[in-house]
């Protein structure tokens, strides 16, 4: 949607754009209103993605605790959730017929931190890494390593993982008054530790510049 309504602002086809607007605008308003935090970008991207997954028969937890306005730039976040829900909706679709197709999705800050989790069912996965199985692999494919450069830009950290048939995504981001109080230049870092919520965690000084200090 967005390629398409930047392409049509550049080419000034006004008209256009305005009937394809109204064409979501008519696609939305066919979806009953979701309501699922303060935030009104993040209260958006949830119920845009979240509301048709429903209506396929994914089913969908969420739980947003958050504030009324996340101290994240909109673009980072859009980034974010955008991808993250994108591949959560397409790994429950290419699952078969029957099986069970579900997301559940956390986000809250605490001690100053975005946290986010997700766990969505997907087919099984045995090699490494998570290509994206989209025909058009010139423009899909980027979401995961856009979401780390997202996590980093705020001295966080993305972690995704899957076992059997359950792909996990967690993240952690530093709100900037975080960031300017303790960088990661400074040698602290976040890191997910056998489950746990994120940590910070000395990265240099005895155990030397890069090498991980015990938490």
């Amino acid at each position: 949607h967005v390629e398409t309504m930047e392409s049509l602002y550049a080419s000034r086809d006004y008209a256009r754009l305005g009937a394809y607007l109204r064409e979501l605008g008519g696609e939305k308003d066919a979806l009953p209103p979701l309501y699922y935090t303060e935030d009104f970008l993040v209260n958006a991207l949830l119920a845009g993605r979240l509301g048709p997954a429903g209506a396929e028969g994914i089913r969908v937890t969420c739980a947003a605790s958050l504030p009324q306005a996340l101290p994240i730039a909109d673009s980072d976040l859009c980034t974010l959730l955008a991808n993250l829900l994108d591949n959560a909706v397409e790994a429950c679709r290419r699952l078969d017929p029957g099986e069970d197709r579900f997301i559940r999705l956390s986000l809250e800050v605490k001690q100053e931190l975005f946290l986010l989790t997700c766990a969505n069912a997907a087919p099984p996965h045995p090699g490494a890494g998570f290509p994206t199985t989209k025909a058009d692999r010139d423009s899909h494919g980027l979401g995961i390593p856009a979401m780390r450069r997202v996590a980093a830009k705020y001295d966080g950290v993305l972690e995704v993982g899957q076992q059997g048939g359950v792909f996990t995504l967690r993240a952690a981001l530093r709100l900037p008054q975080t960031s300017k109080s303790c960088p990661v230049r400074d040698g602290t870092a976040l890191s997910f530790e056998d489950g746990q919520p994120p940590r910070l965690r000395l990265m240099v000084g005895a155990h030397g510049a890069g090498e991980p200090a015990a938490a």
